[in-house]
């Protein structure tokens, strides 16, 4: 019967990448693109794995300092478990996808995706482990420096908000990116969003500067559901509009940017004779904005046009009537 299931090879994606839809691969849509954009997920969950762990051995370090000799037993208790847990999801993934043919894509994405899934469980439950400190008989579970600041999402948002230290900690190893791509046509450039998976080790942080919830100008938190919030953060202009994506796992996690901005190394002066090389800049820019939001397929629409209009400004300061129009 395992051959027989080469068959379903169409019918099985369909299903795996919908359970898949909430990690990085959910932007992929050829199922070519399906068996790397797989082990790139399961490297990237291998990596979050790696750090919980070594993140939860530094706090059995620091929270049993009173008692060195208990704090070592614990973290032996760590590896052995940590050991036995590694056997376990290596052997249980390709049961997983037994019943598709060894070597065949449908098979590889099934392993890397089990194996993903699980590294990512178990990095959320190496996340919860909080030492006891031992320093006396009434031992507390105090997170260290290292837990979660917050379960409610403003308190959180203000501590992650709060320097690049906490926003490096805080931000998903594998981060879904969208950002504004060029699309040469026949007259001129447009944009549209591009969305990809990046490392979080790749950013420059901070991301965002001190945001106190209900009290900083120019933000918005859009409550998504009980495990989903948006920060829109609009204190750059509507120009230069950056959404950040927050997820409830152990903790909040920043999982997603969107940068809403576009970059003038992406435009070029058009000729327009009327116009100097700034104000042709100016109305490439507006009309590239403008034709975003004027799609009113995106949640940035009015932002979009307004942003458009008040560039427009720019572009016609030498009066010209094309940037007038």
């Amino acid at each position: 019967m395992k051959h027989f299931v080469i068959t379903l090879l169409a019918a099985l994606l369909l299903p795996i990448s919908a359970v898949y839809a909430q990690d990085d691969c959910s932007h992929v849509t050829s199922s070519l693109e399906m068996v790397p954009c797989s082990e790139a997920a399961k490297k990237a969950a291998d990596a979050q794995l790696n750090v919980s762990y070594k993140q939860l051995m530094a706090r059995l370090e620091s929270g049993y300092r009173a008692d060195p000799v208990l704090g070592a037993e614990y973290a032996a208790k760590v590896k052995e478990s940590q050991r036995a847990w590694l056997k376990l999801r290596d052997a249980n993934c390709p049961l997983e996808a037994f019943e598709i043919e060894t070597g065949m894509p449908a098979h590889v994405f099934a392993v890397n995706s089990c194996i993903a899934r699980m590294s990512r469980e178990r990095s959320a439950y190496l996340d919860k482990i909080v030492p006891e400190l031992a320093s006396d008989k009434s031992a507390s579970t105090a997170p260290t420096s290292d837990g979660c600041p917050s379960e409610e999402f403003a308190p959180f948002l203000t501590a992650f908000s709060a320097n690049r230290e906490s926003q490096r900690r805080l931000t998903a190893m594998t981060v879904k990116s969208l950002v504004l791509k060029p699309v040469v046509g026949k007259d001129q450039i447009t944009f549209e969003p591009s969305t990809s998976g990046v490392s979080g080790t790749t950013f420059t942080y901070p991301l965002m500067a001190a945001i106190t919830p209900g009290k900083t100008p120019g933000v918005e938190i859009e409550e998504v559901d009980d495990s989903h919030v948006n920060v829109v953060d609009k204190r750059a202009g509507n120009s230069n509009v950056k959404i950040f994506n927050f997820s409830r796992q152990a903790c909040w996690v920043l999982e997603g940017v969107e940068d809403w901005s576009i970059s003038e190394k992406d435009l070029v002066a058009t000729d327009n004779p009327g116009m100097s090389r700034a104000e042709n800049f100016c109305y490439q820019h507006a009309e590239a904005l403008g034709g975003l939001g004027f799609l009113e397929q995106y949640a940035l629409s009015v932002e979009l046009i307004e942003a458009s209009l008040e560039i427009f400004v720019c572009a016609a300061e030498s009066g010209d009537a094309q940037s007038l129009m």
